[in-house]
């Protein structure tokens, strides 16, 4: 029977803690550190299988066959290539062109963050806007009753030991700078290792709210507040959250998970390519143009809202309730008029409507109530998909409504007729006995009644 060793399980635990204080503590172990002392784990597993061999020697137990196994001999030259490998690299990374893995290097990837607060600045010259340029992290921009711009934050710098961060943090954290009415603020780039490791910058500005704000960020957020001038944002890869401004919004992405926007005053433009959006209280026109893969959820629009992403379109009035747009569906309460709506595949529900309505989509269900009886013309159609019209009691509406194939249910009872014609059927009422409602589906079934 093969003698079992505590030579593997003990290496085990002492590979773990090396890991282990490497998370933890991070400036106690580098990648520089294991190239250097990594043959201290075979002395330590030669020692302990040197011990284990005496001590079965002295207690007169049967002995192996040989100190180390086939399958521990393969282990020690695995051991010995990576060591290596790691030490010739290590002692060469000078000379050596990053690594880059993605838009990574090799430094970023098993690196480690270390945090180098920014102390604050003040700047007190009189300028009418405020440009900040943020290559890497984020930007927090706030409004205040005050004459002078604060200037805070943190540098984070990813590398492989605390001394190479050191070396690449001494440099200034940003510049700033007075190009006539305007202060340019720039965060500033390392040189050296630079290229190897990743410097992220968070900045934390307090301005004079009435001064206009130009910001862009490659790769990182945006929160801004307290402003009452315009405010102009791009943001490459990033998420924004805007709240409490009293001027224009524009906001162009290039990729985006999330736009969020509360008590906005003035013209709201968010375009390019993201996913959700989410408007709460907003008094001025909306316009929201471009490529957005997730959620919109709009709620107390008092102006226009015009919505375009691909082939989905979506004009209104205003919205005092609510309003959302998924992949597949669209929801909305309480909505003001004229709404157009046009898509290819999604189900609408729309309730509390008032005004002049158009609703087209090819593929989906079609839900519609107006808040009262309908007062200007409206319009549904879809081309496979079931469509329902709730009206108001002894509203007065001229119906016509037609399905190539399907089937039509009255349940609002008079003044509406039932007309069957071949496959399909239709429902009409005497003509000018009030607005028009014009009711389309190639397949699917139309639904009327009284709610």
């Amino acid at each position: 029977m093969k003698r079992p060793s505590l030579i593997g399980p003990l290496i085990l635990i002492l590979i773990g803690l090396v890991f282990l204080a490497r998370n933890l503590r991070p400036d106690w172990i580098s990648l520089h550190a294991l190239a250097t002392y990594w043959p201290f784990l075979l002395i330590a597993w030669g020692l302990l299988r040197l011990i284990e061999v005496v001590y079965w020697r002295i207690t007169s137990q049967p002995l192996p066959r040989s100190a180390i196994s086939g399958g521990e001999w393969v282990l020690v030259v695995l051991i010995c290539i990576l060591g290596s490998s790691l030490a010739f690299f290590s002692s060469r990374a000078s000379l050596w062109p990053a690594v880059v893995i993605g838009e990574r290097s090799i430094d970023e990837v098993f690196g480690v963050a270390f945090d180098y607060p920014i102390q604050p600045v003040k700047n007190a010259a009189k300028v009418s806007a405020i440009v900040v340029e943020n290559l890497r992290g984020d930007i927090r921009i706030t409004g205040s009753d005050v004459d002078e711009v604060t200037i805070g934050g943190v540098r984070t710098v990813r590398a492989l030991s605390k001394s190479d961060a050191d070396a690449v943090a001494a440099g200034q954290a940003f510049s700033s700078a007075i190009e006539g009415d305007r202060m340019v603020i720039r965060t500033a780039q390392a040189e050296g290792k630079a290229d190897r490791v990743r410097i992220t910058t968070t900045l934390e500005l307090t301005v004079p709210r009435r001064d206009t704000i130009e910001a862009t960020a490659r790769a990182g957020d945006f929160e801004v507040s307290g402003m009452e001038s315009a405010v102009n944002l791009i943001d490459n890869d990033g998420n924004v959250e805007v709240r409490n401004l009293g001027g224009a919004l524009k906001v162009d992405l290039r990729r985006s998970s999330l736009v969020r926007g509360q008590n906005l005053r003035g013209k709201v433009e968010i375009l390019g390519r993201g996913r959700d959006v989410e408007l709460d209280n907003v008094t001025g026109p909306v316009t929201i143009n471009g490529y957005f893969s997730g959620n919109i959820q709009v709620r107390n629009l008092s102006q226009a809202l015009f919505f375009q992403s691909g082939i989905t379109e979506l004009r209104a009035g205003g919205v005092p309730g609510r309003l959302e747009l998924s992949l597949g569906d669209v929801t909305g309460v309480n909505l003001v008029g004229p709404i157009v709506f046009t898509a290819r595949s999604k189900d609408v529900d729309l309730r509390q409507v008032k005004g002049e309505v158009n609703i087209s989509v090819e593929r989906g269900d079609i839900r519609f109530q107006p808040e009262a009886a309908p007062s200007e013309k409206i319009q549904l159609s879809t081309r496979s998909g079931d469509i329902e019209v709730v009206l108001p009691a002894g509203a007065g509406f001229e119906l016509d409504a037609a399905t190539q194939r399907g089937q039509v249910e009255n349940a609002f009872g008079e003044p509406v007729q039932v007309i069957t014609e071949g496959q399909g059927a239709a429902m009409k009422t005497p003509a000018g006995r009030g607005p028009k409602i014009i009711v389309r589906t190639e397949r699917g079934r139309i639904t009327i009644r009284k709610g």
